[in-house]
């Protein structure tokens, strides 16, 4: 497989409840231009690329948006845990374990890349090579637990009116960019 389970320009899709290990070369979850989807209670593990990944498949379709990753478990995937990419927009990452996904220099737990108006929340982070990584505006990290990523930031954030509340962020290579 190509990917474990892949969505793509889809609307009100639930994915509850399953194993998602060891896939081909684009890894475990892949939503692409689909919105009001709900990922939750899936362990997501073991996967050559990333675990769950939101985007627009090319520039001509629009992102990922209205999405809820929930109670996961997301571990030892090589390119890294979660990652959003824009334009996908008002995304929420919930009550997630995400650890060990560290393959290449720099990949992150949870990536938020060139998107806006994300919640990132009551996640559990560590022993990534960098926690949370948000490129954009308008994001609200709140409550994390942003342990042990040994290669760069637990928490990087770049771009405006981003809030960041109440995260605990402790034997990081650096702790807050």
């Amino acid at each position: 497989n190509a990917q474990g389970i892949l969505l793509s320009l889809t609307l009100g899709v639930t994915i509850e409840q399953n194993t998602v290990s060891n896939n081909g070369l684009n890894g475990g979850i892949y939503v692409l231009s689909s919105n009001e989807t709900i990922i939750t209670q899936n362990i997501i593990s073991d996967n050559p690329d990333i675990g769950i990944f939101l985007a627009a498949p090319d520039a001509v379709n629009p992102g990922s948006s209205y999405n809820i990753i929930s109670s996961n478990t997301i571990t030892n995937n090589r390119d890294g845990g979660i990652k959003i990419s824009g334009p996908s927009i008002f995304n929420e990452i919930l009550n997630n374990i995400i650890s060990n996904n560290s393959f290449f220099f720099g990949t992150a737990g949870v990536s938020i890349v060139g998107t806006d108006d994300n919640i990132i929340s009551d996640n559990v982070v560590e022993s990534n090579d960098v926690g949370l990584s948000v490129y954009g505006t308008n994001n609200s990290i709140l409550r994390n637990y942003v342990n042990n990523n040994v290669q760069s930031h637990g928490i990087e954030v770049l771009g405006a009116n981003n809030t960041i509340i109440e995260n605990n962020a402790h034997n990081n290579f650096q702790q807050y960019f």
